[in-house]
């Protein structure tokens, strides 16, 4: 037979001759016991910090204190999870009743005490503890992950800062939440998303430390209490872990599913040394990863703080603004590319904060959709601006009777049970064609909800509102959401306009979007033009619309209004072809900002200064002259190229011109380099006009002055 292992008991009395009843009765017992004593308080806390019990016989009366002192202490500090039986001298049931009401098992009078009696209530006392832990276990951790829900990671955090304060050590939070986890559910269903929060729960678990904490806060949020910390080096270690881990891909009901976390860190004492006040650091800042554009971390700072109490705030004075009548729509025209006239408005919410003046509406539209303020705030916006079209409509009806109002539309208002009612609703109430309201959709209301989203825009189309996608581009929509959507308009974000007329990745982006808009009978507009030169060119790729400062910046009503009834306001697109850029252009490619400036001051000393480019590598430098090649400029560039830069150097730019015949004959090259690297461009003498040797520069570049003056004539020569 294999020896029994030892019960581990306890004895807490300071009283001699208990003790030794105490330890005679255990001594008959058939069961082998280890047992301890201490006569006092102290002594039993330190035997209890530093040894595992299986029991505690605790005397109600120690000395000056009692044992319902001891239990509390324990419970607070965690010293141990055994069953305890009380031993009172008292034959009082009030005594007896607080005993089990602070934790202790069972309550035997030491007059009672035999072998029997006391075994029976140590085997009594194990079960009630074991069934207290059970239910305690239930009650404390979350059902579907096992781990620890709110209500104990809280207290975990309060003893965590109980240890750090008598240890002066230092401890982190991390708050987790999975990123688009709305759209498991929604596609998948409730079992698949409970199944992704089970593995994820795994992998949390998996990449953290047995000594860690990690809890599910409800939802899809998640948190960890790391303790031992020291540096953030060795926290940015573990929230990269956790992001590489949630990364890899999770097959559910035979899909392959890809999702990631947002991470926020708040550190004890650093950010907080009170419990509720650390957690809210945490959150602050995992909702800071979440606008820093998810599947990333953020530590939390005074920053965020500062950007929490402003949000707190906006949000209170948000709550009165629509009463007030604090908002007010601005509208930009749309212009139609083919012949110049107005074709449409934008409009565009302000607020007119009493106190901080005009407020644009990046500054409180995320708030408002997060604080629930959006979908009045959205109704009032459709409302005013479906009457103003009324108005102009009627103001000039032969004019701009076929004027279009297109409306920004928030995912919260997409996804409201009654959006086409309510949109048709206000249609109806100003008598609008229907096809002369457009509703403004962004890219990530489209992904975020693909399937519902699906079923709302088909009933708006079905009433011949016209849907368009805004800022397209920037986001993460595919053909298919295009193909599957009753999309009518294909809005292009000002990022790709901005650089259309000199860099040729741009324009054959926006190329490119146009044809594919064209393929899917979608209109196109592009937002963002700021110069003719735009605007003629967005015209000849075949863009239906165009938006943007060159033609006006958005307008009060009654300014709008003054537009529509005078056409000529509005700037010109010309019909005749761009003027040819005879001016001289260098282009200085080189990494070196003291190059840079020397050229530059040498130039202005020019009686007919040229016009000065830079780029700092040859990438950089290839994209402009290949914008430059078209048939409209007729003058190449003068270029000065260093041979040593990142990415793309000397040569390589070189070779990339000589295999490119369309940038052979065109550009002329003047070397920046020492003397000693000649050699290297020897294979390339018929792109290279010249050198100049740094060494031998002096401050003023006198030898690229005169071999400036050279070329000026030589090419007046061929012209």
């Amino acid at each position: 037979m294999s020896e029994q292992t030892p019960l581990k008991i306890l004895i807490v009395d300071d009283d001699e001759l208990d003790r030794i009843a105490i330890r005679r009765a255990l001594a008959k017992a058939k069961k082998v016991m280890d047992i301890d004593e201490a006569s006092e308080f102290a002594q039993a806390t330190q035997l209890l910090r530093v040894n595992r019990y299986d029991c505690l016989l605790f005397d109600y009366r120690l000395g000056g204190r009692n044992g319902l002192e001891l239990i509390k202490k324990i419970q607070s500090e965690g010293l141990s999870h055994a069953p305890i039986v009380m031993l009172s001298g008292l034959d009082d049931e009030r005594v007896m009743l607080n005993c089990l009401k602070e934790g202790a098992q069972d309550f035997l009078l030491k007059s009672e005490i035999t072998t029997n009696s006391l075994v029976r209530a140590i085997r009594y006392a194990q079960e009630r503890k074991q069934i207290a832990l059970q239910m305690r276990f239930l009650a404390q951790h979350d059902t579907l992950t096992g781990l620890a829900n709110r209500s104990l990671f809280i207290d975990s955090v309060k003893r965590a800062i109980m240890q750090a304060r008598r240890d002066n050590s230092y401890f982190a939070l991390i708050f987790i939440d999975v990123d688009n986890f709305k759209n498991i559910n929604d596609t998948l269903g409730h079992e698949a998303g409970d199944e992704l929060l089970t593995t994820i729960a795994q992998r949390i678990k998996a990449s953290i430390r047995g000594e860690d904490i990690v809890g599910r806060l409800g939802g899809d949020e998640f948190s960890v209490l790391i303790s031992g910390v020291t540096t953030q080096s060795s926290l940015i270690k573990i929230a990269q872990q956790l992001l590489e881990s949630i990364r890899e891909p999770v097959i559910l009901y035979n899909k392959t599913i890809h999702t990631s976390i947002s991470l926020g860190i708040a550190t004890y004492p650093t950010c907080s040394d009170e419990a509720s006040a650390l957690i809210k650091c945490a959150d602050l800042a995992m909702y800071k990863a979440k606008q820093n554009g998810r599947n990333n971390y953020c530590f939390y700072s005074e920053d965020l703080q500062r950007l929490a109490d402003e949000y707190a705030n906006i949000k209170i004075d948000l709550q009165h603004a629509l009463v007030r009548n604090e908002f007010e729509l601005y509208y930009q025209p749309q212009i139609n590319a083919s012949d110049g006239s107005i074709a449409g408005v934008e409009a565009l919410i302000r607020w007119h904060h009493p106190t901080r003046g005009l407020v644009p509406p990046d500054d409180f539209i995320p708030i408002a959709e997060t604080s629930g303020l959006i979908n009045p705030i959205g109704d009032w916006v459709i409302d005013k601006a479906c009457l103003q079209l009324k108005t102009w409509i009627s103001d000039y009806n032969l004019e701009h009777s076929n004027l279009t109002m297109a409306i920004n539309m928030s995912a919260h208002q997409i996804q409201q049970i009654d959006i086409t009612e309510k949109v048709s609703l206000v249609i109806n109430k100003y008598k609008l064609p229907c096809p002369q309201v457009e509703l403004e959709l962004t890219e990530s209301i489209l992904i975020d909800d693909l399937e519902r989203c699906k079923t709302k825009l088909e009933a708006l189309s079905e009433q011949e509102i016209q849907l368009a996608i805004d800022d397209f581009g920037t986001g993460f929509s595919s053909f298919r959401h295009l193909q599957q959507l009753p999309l009518k308009i294909l809005k292009i974000d000002k990022s790709f306009i901005d650089d259309i007329c000199t860099a040729r990745k741009s324009r054959e982006i926006v190329k490119a979007m146009i044809v594919m808009a064209r393929a899917l009978d979608m209109a196109v507009v592009a937002e963002g033009v700021e110069t003719e030169d735009q605007a003629i060119l967005l015209r000849e790729l075949g863009c239906d619309k165009l938006q943007g400062y060159y033609f006006s910046k958005p307008l009060c009503a009654h300014d709008l209004g003054q537009m529509l009834a005078h056409p000529e306001m509005i700037p010109a697109i010309s019909d005749t072809p761009r003027p040819v850029d005879n001016k001289l252009t260098i282009l200085l490619v080189d990494d070196d900002d003291l190059d840079a400036k020397a050229v530059e001051r040498m130039l202005k000393k020019q009686d007919d200064p040229p016009k000065l480019e830079r780029a700092i590598n040859g990438l950089q430098a290839l994209e402009m002259l290949r914008a430059r090649s078209g048939p409209q400029i007729k003058l190449p560039y003068l270029v000065l190229l260093d041979l040593n830069m990142p990415k793309m150097g000397g040569i390589e730019l070189l070779e990339e011109i000589r295999k490119d015949t369309k940038l052979q004959n065109s550009v002329i090259f003047v070397l920046t380099t020492s003397s000693a690297d000649k050699d290297k461009v020897a294979a390339y003498g018929r792109h290279v006009a010249g050198y100049i040797v740094k060494s031998e520069l002096g401050a003023d570049y006198h030898r690229l002055s005169s071999m400036l003056n050279v070329y000026q004539k030589t090419v007046s020569l061929l012209q």
